[in-house]
């Protein structure tokens, strides 16, 4: 049987893990959106990662614009990860939705 202590200590463990991967999540878009700004030429980079990390959605609307300069090059890997990680947002979300009771 496990004491109440370690009851509050795993409690406040999985509190502190699920804002630590919030912030790592906000962290990996917002560096993948600046990322893809920098290789398309969209300038300043630094206030599209800004703008990526705040509104999620600015990364799939970068990707989908063409790029300023005449050069093609590919996506980063911080790129692909971010694209995993937007993916699995819109999955949960939608499965979120889906067991809600009417």
């Amino acid at each position: 049987m496990t004491s109440p202590l370690a009851c509050k200590l795993i409690s406040v463990f999985f509190s502190a893990l699920e804002i630590l991967m919030l912030i790592a999540t906000v962290l990996v878009v917002g560096r993948a959106t600046y990322a893809c700004a920098e290789r398309k030429g969209f300038q300043p980079p630094t206030l599209w990662g800004i703008l990526g990390a705040v509104f999620w959605l600015y990364l799939p609307i970068l990707e989908l614009t063409d790029a300023t300069t005449p050069e093609k090059t590919s996506p980063r890997p911080v790129e692909y990860i971010s694209w995993i990680v937007f993916c699995l947002l819109i999955a949960s979300v939608v499965l979120a939705a889906g067991f809600q009771t009417p």
